[in-house]
């Protein structure tokens, strides 16, 4: 959209499935002719970087939606989120450091992640309380550009 402020690492899902990352805080153009024209002076200055064939393995892909409405509970499974990202289009494989937000203002879990994460060989979804959200965050901190990084390379530094 013309003249919308966007933050690093925001997400823009277009409606033919492609996914592109805020690589910086800017506000769309707003300069060409047409949307598509905007879309693409951004894209071409770089503010916006293509995600859509890497999404299985990149970090702070974040869904905010309502838990009651979605999954009829304020705290969804793995089978739950497994079933919301396959109703995507196009479906998203679950990965670690995929994670959903409740938007549920009256829910226990108000505004709480539950985040896809490896545990051994296994993926697990799990609440982040807030010793896990400083772990995250310091992962992100850590990242110096917007390239999606390795299940491996995510391991290492939770490790």
């Amino acid at each position: 959209m013309e003249n919308i402020a966007y933050h690093t690492g925001q997400l823009i899902w277009l409606n033919h499935g492609e996914i592109y990352q805020a690589a910086c805080d800017f506000v769309s153009s707003k300069s060409e002719s047409t949307v598509e024209a905007n879309f693409s002076a951004d894209v071409e200055s770089s503010y916006l970087v293509p995600i859509s064939e890497k999404v299985s393995s990149s970090v702070g892909l974040a869904y905010a939606l309502d838990f009651e409405q979605e999954f009829q509970t304020s705290e969804p499974t793995k089978a739950q989120a497994d079933v919301f990202l396959s109703k995507l289009n196009p479906p998203i494989p679950p990965a670690p450091g995929i994670t959903l937000v409740n938007i549920n203002p009256v829910s226990a879990t108000f505004t709480i992640s539950f985040m896809y994460c490896k545990s051994g060989d296994e993926l697990i979804f799990v609440q982040i309380d807030d010793s896990i959200r400083e772990t995250i965050s310091d992962i992100e901190n850590r990242i110096v550009d917007i390239q999606p990084i390795s299940n491996i390379e995510l391991e290492q530094m939770l490790t």
